[in-house]
């Protein structure tokens, strides 16, 4: 999977992906899948794993990889990268409106 499709993927939150399915296309071992469902990176909803699941699989992967986090660092990363681009939504939000 080239990375224009995985980008496409990971955007159509609507997507649902089977676990076998979402192996191939995160590019994942079960070993390693089965450590991020430990770790709580991943939570599967009914029927499989929805299209942002991928990238955050992704990322999880680079941060594990690329920088030498252990698994509970990467959640930890992963969650206060959540939480900011959550704040910057806000933020955003909040400077849309006109100031009196």
């Amino acid at each position: 999977m080239d990375s224009r499709a995985l980008v496409a993927e990971c955007l159509d939150r609507n997507r649902l992906f089977e676990a076998e399915e979402f192996l191939q296309a995160a590019r994942l071992s079960a070993e390693v899948m089965e450590r991020l469902l430990e770790e709580g990176i991943l939570q599967p909803d009914e029927g499989g794993f929805h299209g942002e699941a991928l990238c955050r699989a992704r990322k999880a992967i680079r941060l594990h990889d690329q920088l030498g986090i252990n698994w509970p660092g990467v959640a930890l990363a992963l969650d206060l990268l959540d939480r900011i681009a959550t704040l910057e939504a806000e933020l955003q939000r909040l400077e849309a409106f006109p100031r009196w």
